[in-house]
């Protein structure tokens, strides 16, 4: 029997051709070589590297390069996430939350989103302050999510990246949930000094989106501007009249 052809001496070999083909695909609509790909996906359970099938799972998720397989992606974010790596166990609870390529379950979802913030996860730490925010699955606790969404600041400062398109969405969305929650008391008490500092926060990356053509920033700046109003008002409420 003809042995087949064997095309990576080690993981870093894998790690660069993966991450200059998904590009390439990108950018260019180039196909996978399949052969390579399956290779990839063996040494990377082969050698328990949590990276690689994450990575792998992401290809198969969105199509790129090669056709949507959801289930696919589904068993490969498992088996990263069992080695240990958050970044597939928040991407599991993606999966759940919305019903892809797996049936949706709230219960699901919740329990990975919690599993990946107890490793470190801005995106499990994230969307469990979401379903505790909206008492989604799990009952109501504003004062839980309020300490989620700071948890979720203090991670994304810590890694500050400005001109990083991910970090732009991220900053805007979380400060913006935290001007919220200081302006109408929700999970702490009301402060219109660090709900306008937040809402500028959440404003300026907005605004740095738009660059992206992001749809989804328009719907941002609109509320950013709505809340700033709202500051204002209460400003002008509580203002002291002098004689």
């Amino acid at each position: 029997e003809e042995l087949m052809e064997k095309y990576f001496d080690n993981l870093e070999e894998v790690k660069f051709w993966l991450e200059a083909s998904e590009e390439k695909a990108r950018m260019k609509n180039k196909k996978f070589n399949l052969e390579m790909l399956e290779e990839a996906e063996d040494m990377g359970r082969m050698y328990d590297n949590g990276y690689i099938l994450n990575f792998i799972a992401a290809i198969y998720f969105e199509g790129n390069g090669l056709k949507v397989n959801k289930r696919k992606a589904v068993e490969l974010y498992k088996e990263a996430s069992d080695i240990g790596f958050y970044e597939a166990t928040s991407n599991l609870g993606f999966c759940y939350y919305y019903g892809n390529g797996v049936r949706k379950d709230l219960k699901k979802a919740f329990e990975y989103f919690t599993k990946a913030d107890d490793r470190g996860s801005f995106e499990g730490a994230y969307m469990s302050a979401d379903m505790f925010m909206k008492g989604e699955f799990v009952s109501k606790d504003e004062k839980h999510a309020f300490f989620l969404y700071q948890k979720c600041f203090d991670i994304l400062s810590n890694n500050y990246n400005e001109s990083n398109y991910a970090f732009q969405q991220d900053y805007s969305a979380v400060c913006l949930r935290l001007a919220k929650c200081y302006m109408f008391e929700k999970g702490v008490k009301k402060n219109l000094s660090k709900a306008e500092y937040y809402n500028s926060i959440a404003k300026y990356f907005y605004e740095k989106r738009s660059q992206w053509n992001d749809y989804y920033c328009k719907r941002g700046l609109a509320e950013t501007n709505k809340l700033q109003l709202k500051i204002l008002e209460e400003r002008i409420k509580f203002k002291p009249i002098i004689n």
